[in-house]
């Protein structure tokens, strides 16, 4: 059971960390302007949307994962 929660610590910890690094793109989007100024760089824009998808899916799977360690340490499964 142990080595159950340590696991679970651990993937919470890199999504948790992979969310970071998105919020990080967020922020580069939004200071940087992709608009018709700079059309060679419309992949960025495309990339930051990703991130930012991938970032909220992380986000949720990360706060699963935290509320099923409350539950196993209180024993509620």
């Amino acid at each position: 059971m142990l080595i159950e929660s340590k696991i679970f610590l651990f993937i919470a910890v890199v999504f948790m960390g992979i969310g970071f690094y998105t919020a990080l793109t967020a922020a580069y989007q939004s200071d940087a302007d992709f608009g018709e100024e700079y059309p060679q760089d419309r992949w960025k824009e495309l990339f930051c949307k990703i991130m930012i998808f991938l970032g909220v899916i992380c986000l949720l799977c990360s706060l699963g994962l935290f509320v099923y360690q409350i539950l196993i340490d209180l024993k509620m499964i």
